[in-house]
C-alpha cells in the first residue's frame, strides 16, 4: 500500500511533468523546480545520467535517447513513472530484482532539506531499472513544500455568446446543452468556460484515462462550467455589453466545422478567445453537425441549411450591437456558410454588415477549390481582407476530396486574387493535420498580427512565395 513517503514520491513526478508542461522552452523552468533545490540544468543531468545508464546497462542502443527526449516526452504530458516505462520498452529491458531498492531513490540528509543533484541522480538511475511505478517503492519521505500545498491551480473564467440552430438535449452534469439534430431556427446564449491559467498556448487540456483522470479539475482542465440561455433581445443586449466591458469595440466570430459537438466548439472559441488574446467578447455560431465521423452527408446537409441563418445573424450582429469590426474565423466546412454569405453580402452593395467585417479567415476549409475561385471576388468586396490557410498534408481534406470526387480549397493550396493564401504545410499539429488554425503557435500568432491590422507582407512568421497562378505566403522554416 502506498505510504507517506511514497505518496510525496509521486507529488514529486507530477511537479516535475508539470512543469514541463508548462514550459515552453527546451528545458523545465528553474522556478518551478526551486522549491526542491532543483535546477532545470541539473534536472537534465539527472535524466540525462539515467538515460546513460540504462543504455550502458544493456548495451542496446537502437535509439539514442537523451534528456532531451525525455523533456519532449513530459511535455506531452507522461509522468515520469511513464517516461521510465517507455524507455525499459525502447530498450526492451528486463525489470531486475527490487531488492536493494527500498530507500534508493531520494535519500534525503534530513526531513526539511532538499535532495542533491548527485543524490537524485542515483535514485533515478535505480528507479529507472524497475518496471513499476514510482507509487509502489518504499522510499524515504519527500516533504511537499507549503506553497504547494496551500496554492490551488488557477484558471480564468471566459465567457462565450452563442447563436445555434441545434435543437437542445438534455446533459446530466450542466441539465442542458444542443445536439446535432437541427431546430430550424436561431436560439441564442451565453457559456462560462474555465481556462487553466498555467496551460500551453493551443492546448485543449482535457480529462484522460491514459492519466487515470476520471473528472475534470478546475485550473488543470478546460470545462464547460455553464450554459445560459437567452431571448433575441437579451442576447444582443448582452453582446453590447460585453463590448462595453471590453478594451475594443470588436466581435470575434468563430464558426466550427464538420464532427464537432456543441460543448467542443465552445472550448475551442475559449481556447481561442484567450490564446489570441481577444479584445473584444468571443461569439459560437454553432451549426448541428453530428459529431459523428460516418455522419459527413448529413453534416453537408445541415451546413447548407444554416447558411441563410449565418448570413441573417452576421446582419443582425452589425447593427444591433453597435460592433465596430467583426473578425470571423471559419474552420473546415463551416466555410461553407460563410462562403455563401458573403457571396450574398458581396453582390447587395454596402451595408452595415459590409462596412463592418474587417477580416474573415478560413482555415482548412472544406469547400470545393472551383466554387472557392469562382466566389472569390464577391467574398472579397463585403469584407476588409480575406485570407485563407491551408495544408498539404490535411488528411481530413484528402478524405473530403475522395468523397466528394473533387479538389478542395484547403487541399492544396488555392491563390486567387485579392485574397492572401499562406501554406500552412510545414507546421506540424495533430495527425490529421486539420486543427492546426487552433494548435500551432505560429498560426496563433499570425492570427494575432492579423486581427491586430497587421498586413501579411509585414507579419514576421511569414515568407512571400509566388507561383504561376499569382502570389502566396508560406510560414518560415
Amino acid at each position: 500500500m502506498p505510504n507517506e513517503s511514497t505518496h510525496a514520491l509521486h507529488l514529486l513526478t507530477a511537479e516535475l511533468s508539470a512543469a514541463a508542461q508548462r514550459s515552453a522552452a527546451s528545458v523545465v523552468p528553474t522556478s518551478a523546480l526551486q522549491d526542491y533545490g532543483l535546477t532545470a540544468a541539473e534536472l537534465g543531468k539527472v535524466l540525462q545520467r539515467a538515460a546513460d545508464r540504462l543504455q550502458d546497462q544493456r548495451g542496446r542502443n537502437r535509439k539514442r535517447l537523451t534528456a532531451s527526449t525525455i523533456l519532449t516526452m513530459l511535455r506531452a504530458g507522461r509522468s515520469l513513472a511513464q517516461v521510465a516505462e517507455r524507455l525499459l520498452v525502447v530498450l526492451d529491458a528486463r525489470p531486475q530484482s527490487r531488492r536493494n531498492h527500498s530507500d534508493a531513490f531520494l535519500a534525503m540528509k534530513s526531513a526539511d532539506s532538499a535532495p542533491s543533484e548527485a543524490t537524485l541522480a542515483d535514485g533515478m538511475d535505480r528507479w529507472f531499472t524497475v518496471d513499476e511505478a514510482p507509487l509502489f517503492l518504499e522510499t524515504k519521505s519527500l516533504p511537499t513544500p507549503p506553497s504547494k500545498r496551500a496554492t490551488p491551480p488557477e484558471a480564468i473564467t471566459q465567457r462565450v455568446l452563442f447563436a445555434t440552430d441545434r435543437k437542445p438535449a438534455a446533459d446530466r452534469r450542466l441539465g442542458m446543452t444542443y445536439g446535432g439534430t437541427r431546430a430550424g431556427a436561431l436560439t441564442y446564449g451565453e457559456c462560462e468556460v474555465s481556462v487553466p491559467k498555467d496551460r500551453l498556448m493551443g492546448t485543449l487540456p482535457l480529462p484522460r484515462l491514459t492519466r487515470l483522470e476520471f473528472r475534470a479539475v478546475r485550473g488543470r482542465h478546460v470545462i464547460l462550467t455553464a450554459i445560459e440561455p437567452l431571448t433575441v433581445a437579451g442576447f444582443f443586449t448582452r453582446t453590447t455589453a460585453r463590448l462595453a466591458e471590453s478594451a475594443a469595440n470588436d466581435l470575434f466570430v468563430f464558426i466550427h466545422g464538420y464532427k464537432t459537438e456543441f460543448s467542443d466548439a465552445v472550448l475551442r472559441t475559449a481556447q481561442l478567445a484567450v490564446d489570441l488574446r481577444l479584445q473584444g467578447p468571443p461569439v459560437l455560431y454553432s451549426w448541428p453537425a453530428r459529431g459523428n465521423v460516418l455522419a459527413y452527408k448529413q453534416d453537408e446537409d445541415s451546413v447548407a441549411a444554416t447558411a441563410d441563418r449565418f448570413r441573417t445573424f452576421l446582419a443582425d450582429l452589425a447593427t444591433r450591437t453597435g460592433a465596430d469590426r467583426i473578425n470571423i474565423l471559419a474552420h473546415s466546412m463551416g466555410s461553407r456558410a460563410v462562403c455563401d454569405a458573403l457571396k450574398v453580402l458581396g453582390h447587395a452593395g454596402k451595408g452595415p454588415a459590409q462596412t463592418r467585417i474587417a477580416n474573415v479567415v478560413f482555415a482548412a476549409p472544406d469547400v470545393d477549390a472551383e466554387a472557392y475561385r469562382n466566389m472569390a471576388e464577391a467574398m472579397v468586396k463585403p469584407s476588409g481582407s480575406v485570407t485563407l490557410y491551408a495544408s498539404a498534408k490535411d488528411r481530413a481534406l484528402r478524405m473530403s476530396r475522395q468523397l466528394s470526387g473533387a479538389p478542395r480549397a484547403g487541399e492544396p493550396l488555392i491563390i486567387a486574387p485579392g485574397i492572401d493564401s499562406i501554406d500552412a504545410s510545414d507546421v506540424n499539429t495533430d495527425f490529421l493535420q486539420h486543427g492546426y488554425f487552433a494548435l500551432a503557435r505560429e498560426i496563433l500568432h499570425d492570427l494575432y498580427d492579423l486581427f491586430g491590422g497587421v498586413p501579411a507582407t509585414a507579419r514576421f512568421g511569414l515568407e512571400p512565395r509566388s507561383r504561376t497562378e499569382g502570389p502566396y505566403f508560406h510560414f518560415r522554416a
